[in-house]
């Protein structure tokens, strides 16, 4: 589940790049280590970092679970948890990616120079990064391939995205040949989209426009209860 914290509330505590910071089950360290991957704005001056985490346990309807934010002495980061980090954001592409351990449906940061099954493209490349070209007239795409193909089921995941790029593309669900859901992308960042429920294939593209983009990391996760994700509290530094 994603977790959204003002970094800058601990600013005294979590190491400026946030590599010092690690989850637990139990108090000062204790229990269980928690895998985290922080999805965007690790710095500690930060007010909105956004961290997925793997809880140990399922969360009842109107229940509580808790979790310990630690700060260690010492670096966490690691590609194996239990720290990680999108992979744009290390000195190293990659180097501290952990989004493949987190329990997503599929997750691909784009290091290297191939693509990840189940990811593929019509055009484009990899080298550190999802590098797109979509020449005008064209309807090239970037899909992550699923295995549904019933109707009627409701929404069943939710894929997130980050790119930069000289133009707006379109982001969507899609069925064999037609748009089942189409959102435009206003602006560089992070995007996400629900899948209705039966489509086959999460798309980045461009139809009859040139674009020319770059996709950081990509994810399909199952898609919460009821649509909402467990809110989080924070209590006092002990």
């Amino acid at each position: 589940m994603p977790i959204t914290i003002n970094s800058n509330n601990y600013a005294s505590y979590i190491a400026s790049d946030w590599s010092n910071v690690k989850f637990t089950t139990g108090q000062a360290n204790s229990g269980s280590a928690i895998n985290a991957w922080v999805e965007s704005y690790p710095q500690n001056t930060a007010t909105n970092t956004v961290v997925w985490v793997t809880l140990p346990s399922s969360i009842a309807s109107g229940g509580t679970l808790t979790i310990y934010m630690n700060f260690m002495s010492s670096s966490q980061f690691s590609s194996s948890g239990p720290l990680g980090e999108a992979p744009q954001f290390s000195s190293t592409y990659g180097q501290y990616d952990d989004g493949g351990i987190m329990g997503f449906n599929a997750y691909t940061g784009f290091e290297g120079t191939t693509f990840a099954s189940p990811w593929a493209a019509s055009a484009g490349s990899v080298n550190n990064g999802y590098h797109g070209s979509y020449p005008g007239g064209s309807d090239s795409y970037l899909p992550y391939e699923t295995t549904y193909y019933s109707t009627g089921m409701g929404y069943i995941d939710v894929a997130a995205l980050s790119w930069s790029g000289s133009q707006d593309p379109r982001v969507g669900w899609t069925e064999c040949c037609a748009w089942i859901y189409i959102n435009y992308i206003t602006g560089p960042g992070i995007f996400s989209e629900a899948n209705p429920g039966d489509s086959t294939k999460f798309t980045l593209d461009a139809v009859g426009d040139s674009l020319t983009d770059t996709v950081d990391w990509a994810f399909v996760a199952p898609y919460p209860p009821s649509g909402v994700y467990p809110s989080a509290s924070f209590g006092a530094v002990v």
